[in-house]
Formats: C-alpha cells, sequence, structure tokens
C-alpha cells in the first residue's frame, strides 16, 4: 500500500464502506424489523459494537503477525487459535466461527433464492406461478447458488482478495438504483435494470481482471460511475412511461 496513489486509496476505502453498506445480509436484516424506527436502533447499536469488533480483529491480525509472521494471510487466525488455545477453548472458538460463518452464508444463499424466484422466475418465466412452484423453484435456486459457492470456494484460494473484489462489485451494481429508491422514489422502474447491467459490467471490463483498472482508476469508481449515467438518461427517457407487466411495483 505504501505505492499506492490517493486514489487507489480511496477506492479500497470505500469498497469496504459501500460493500458493507450494500451487503445482501445486512439489507436483509434492516429490513425485517417491526418498524423503521427499531431498524434506525438496530443500526445504531451496530455501529457501536462494529467499532469494538474491527479493533478485536486488528489486534488479533497484529498478534498473529508477531507470533507467527511466516503464515499464510488466510490462515492467520485459525493458526492463532489452534496454537495458543487450550483444547476445550479452541472447539469452542471454532464453533462460534461456524456458525457466524454459515449464518452469513444463508444470508446470502438465501437472498439470491429470493431474488431469483420473485424478480425473475415470477415476474419473466411464470407469472401465474402458485406457492408451491415458488417454493419449488427457490429450494432448487438454493441447491444452484450453494453449489456454485462451494465451486468458488474450492477455485479461488486468496478469500481477502475475493472478499473485496466482490465488495467493489456490488456497489457497483446496485448502489445508485438502490439509494435513488429508498431516498428519492421518483425514478422510473425501466431505469434500474440497464443501470445494474451496465454498472456491473464496466466494473468487471475495468477491473484487474480484463483490462487491470487502467490509469490507476478503481473499478468500483467506474462502475458506480457508469451506473449513474445510465440510471440518469434511461430514467428521462423514460420517466413518462406508465410503469407495465413486470415492471409494476411489487405491493405484496
Amino acid at each position: 500500500m505504501a505505492n499506492w496513489s490517493l486514489v487507489q486509496f480511496l477506492g479500497l476505502f470505500f469498497s469496504f464502506l459501500l460493500g458493507e453498506f450494500c451487503a445482501p445480509y445486512y439489507i436483509q436484516r434492516y429490513a425485517s424489523t417491526k418498524s423503521a424506527k427499531d431498524s434506525k436502533n438496530g443500526l445504531l447499536i451496530f455501529g457501536v459494537h462494529w467499532i469494538f469488533f474491527m479493533a478485536t480483529t486488528a489486534a488479533i491480525g497484529l498478534a498473529s503477525m508477531a507470533i507467527q509472521p511466516d503464515v499464510k494471510p488466510d490462515l492467520a487466525f485459525t493458526n492463532l487459535i489452534r496454537d495458543i488455545l487450550p483444547p476445550g477453548i479452541t472447539g469452542l472458538v471454532f464453533g462460534a466461527l461456524l456458525a457466524a460463518v454459515m449464518s452469513t452464508g444463508a444470508a446470502m444463499i438465501n437472498t439470491s433464492a429470493v431474488i431469483y424466484t420473485r424478480d425473475i422466475y415470477n415476474k419473466f418465466i411464470n407469472t401465474a406461478a402458485t406457492q408451491a412452484e415458488l417454493l419449488r423453484q427457490s429450494r432448487l435456486s438454493t441447491l444452484v447458488v450453494g453449489g456454485i459457492s462451494i465451486g468458488v470456494a474450492i477455485i479461488f484460494q486468496d478469500v481477502f482478495g475475493l472478499m473485496i473484489y466482490m465488495f467493489k462489485l456490488w456497489p457497483s451494481a446496485i448502489l445508485p438504483p438502490l439509494m435513488c429508491g429508498l431516498l428519492w422514489g421518483k425514478i422510473s422502474p425501466y431505469a434500474g435494470a440497464p443501470a445494474v447491467i451496465a454498472g456491473g459490467l464496466s466494473f468487471f471490463l475495468w477491473s484487474d481482471k480484463v483490462l487491470g483498472e487502467p490509469f490507476g482508476i478503481p473499478a468500483n469508481f467506474i462502475g458506480i460511475g457508469m451506473n449513474c449515467l445510465v440510471l440518469f438518461f434511461v430514467h428521462q427517457k423514460m420517466k413518462g412511461h406508465k410503469p407495465e407487466g413486470p415492471f409494476l411495483p411489487d405491493l405484496n
């Protein structure tokens, strides 16, 4: 990081800031509270807790660097637990870690299944689907997404790098439409899908996987910028059109 430019540092900063903000497992919990007040109070408590959580995480990482300087970063925490803690406590901590990972993974897989079932299958493939058919599709999509996730975890060994990539990808795809929908509410429903596709695709092409972030400009900046541009122009073009078919508001 010593050779990074200010723009590159800001790209990493915003990838964590917006990546956590747009994380599906957080949004799922924001929207599941009894009222907006409960959601705000929960976020406030979570924000205070997060300060101590991050400080503890950083302290564990520094301790790991001092005790086992040659360990792989992805194994630093687990190796530290294995080598330092007594057997009984080691099992308890690993059990807690497994529970936390399963909770997050279940929320993300469930979110993917709901998006496919409600926003793709029920709106574009089978608009008259019964609850039994929707449940069947949800179960099948859960199996597919879970299987793909296992495959990705096996193929991509750099867990931290994969996390950073995803933290940059999903704000590029969903942040502008999400914020316009939440804070403004007047955005044309026709503008969301093109903006999501443009943001995600431009991020992918600009990223280190394809073009290698030319001129040192982070791919998430390009993705969010293209998303905003497409969102604005499609909204201006379609704002006078009455929503029809799958673009009607979902009031269920």
